[in-house]
């Protein structure tokens, strides 16, 4: 189970994070400290792999020490600052975790923990499917990509077959937490960029595959930005 802290002083965030879903597939524990001795405490009951959300808008030579003293007594621990952009250079040079600007007490939840889960590892590198003929065992490294239709599900894979489930495009949400390389780029489509080679002509083609996927301009576009890390 992943266990997850979420650090400020004197103010509990608990009314934020339980506005979000953090993940449909992986359990996981929210503890809520508002006192700085709770980090240490949680840390020692639950060991490596821990997750910390440090909260502070202004990050001051206080929060600088602290942060330095879990580094150096919890070398396993995995902390995401949260404070205003201002102090981004500051969490690099602290060697954070990762950095989330803090926007008037709002701040993206799932980026640092969908990060986290790909830091630990996944549970599986294979995506299972139940068939009359028995269970097929598809690597996600062979998935080219998903896509909805109505009440199915797609999934074509870059040895050319083309597998249909009856699921929801949104079933398949843990894919993206378990494979950074997954990105739903569009409400019936999940591409895995791992292995896409090149789009031209509105049309993606697929690393040793004959694989292709026709896209529109706008999509083509977001592809490319997605692509290029933008």
């Amino acid at each position: 189970m992943d266990q997850i802290i979420i650090y400020r002083e004197e103010y509990s965030y608990k009314h934020v994070f339980e506005q979000k879903k953090l993940s449909y597939q992986r359990k996981y524990r929210l503890v809520f400290a508002t006192v700085y001795e709770q980090i240490a405490k949680v840390v020692n009951e639950v060991g490596s792999g821990v997750l910390l959300y440090y909260i502070t808008p202004m990050l001051t030579e206080k929060d600088v020490l602290r942060l330095r003293t879990i580094q150096r007594l919890y070398p396993g621990l995995k902390v995401c600052l949260c404070a205003d952009k201002r102090f981004a250079l500051q969490a690099w040079r602290l060697s954070m975790f990762h950095f989330v600007s803090l926007d008037k007490d709002a701040f993206e939840v799932l980026p640092a923990y969908h990060k986290y889960v790909l830091a630990i590892g996944s549970d599986a590198n294979e995506y299972s499917i139940k068939t009359p003929e028995g269970i097929i065992k598809i690597a996600l490294t062979d998935i080219g990509y998903l896509k909805a239709d109505g009440n199915y599900t797609s999934l074509y894979l870059t040895d050319g077959r083309h597998i249909v489930e009856t699921k929801q495009l949104g079933k398949y949400t843990f894919l993206l937490e378990q494979d950074d390389f997954f990105k739903r780029v569009h409400r019936s489509l999940i591409l895995n960029t791992r292995n896409i080679k090149a789009l031209s002509n509105g049309v993606l083609s697929f690393y040793h595959s004959d694989l292709t996927l026709p896209v529109s301009d706008r999509l083509g576009a977001k592809v490319k930005r997605l692509l290029l890390g933008h």
